[in-house]
């Protein structure tokens, strides 16, 4: 895996990651709408936003050997389906927290692990566009590295909800938070020589 091939996995990463990160501000601009329909719409609009791609970058068949490919394999259907549910759980829980005012517990929960109808449209490419930033990068950049990026989402999403929505910040979740930072740290720090270490051996054997 060469050096160009990283960078374009981590930038693909962070600008995921970051976008995940300001969701909740797109979430507080349509709080007025129910959690269960914003998640609905957010399906809906994903799902069209994702085909309007494959028109435009000319994948359309692929897509449909994927499809034949999935009606094929029941194992991997529901495997999919499974995921899909859990997705979608995922989202609306999230989108409850937010709209709720617990975008402090929202982040916290992620560091452990969307005219009204225009809006709404727009939940489409806020989720569509994080994940495909997302899978690029995943070829690209290893997981341990994705993993200690991921943290650009909840960090963001907390000083979101600290700062632009006033929510409180208490002792509980500064005492939470800083043991989630220290165990980043040490994780961030032993990931690096890790990687240091591969790469002097790499270094030592080409010599």
């Amino acid at each position: 895996m060469n050096l160009n091939h990283d960078k374009d996995g981590v930038t693909y990463a962070v600008l995921s990651y970051l976008m995940w990160g300001f969701t909740p501000i797109y979430w507080k601009l349509v709080h007025h709408v129910a959690p269960g329909e914003i998640l609905a719409q957010r399906v809906f609009w994903s799902f069209i936003f994702m085909l309007i791609l494959l028109l435009i970058t000319k994948n359309w068949r692929t897509y449909i050997t994927f499809v034949k490919e999935i009606m094929k394999k029941p194992s991997l259907f529901w495997s999919l389906f499974t995921a899909s549910v859990l997705i979608s759980a995922n989202w609306g829980i999230f989108m409850w927290a937010v709209i709720d005012g617990k975008i402090v517990e929202a982040s916290l929960g992620q560091y452990i692990n969307p005219l009204t109808s225009l809006l709404l449209i727009g939940s489409g490419m806020v989720t569509a566009l994080p994940l495909l930033l997302f899978t690029k990068s995943a070829k690209k950049v290893s997981l341990s590295m994705l993993g200690i990026l991921q943290y650009i989402s909840p960090t963001l999403s907390l000083l979101a909800g600290v700062i632009l929505y006033h929510e409180s910040l208490t002792k509980a979740h500064v005492i939470a938070f800083n043991f989630i930072w220290l165990a980043l740290i040490i994780y961030t720090f032993s990931s690096i020589a890790k990687w240091e270490n591969k790469k002097h051996i790499k270094n030592k054997i080409e010599a």
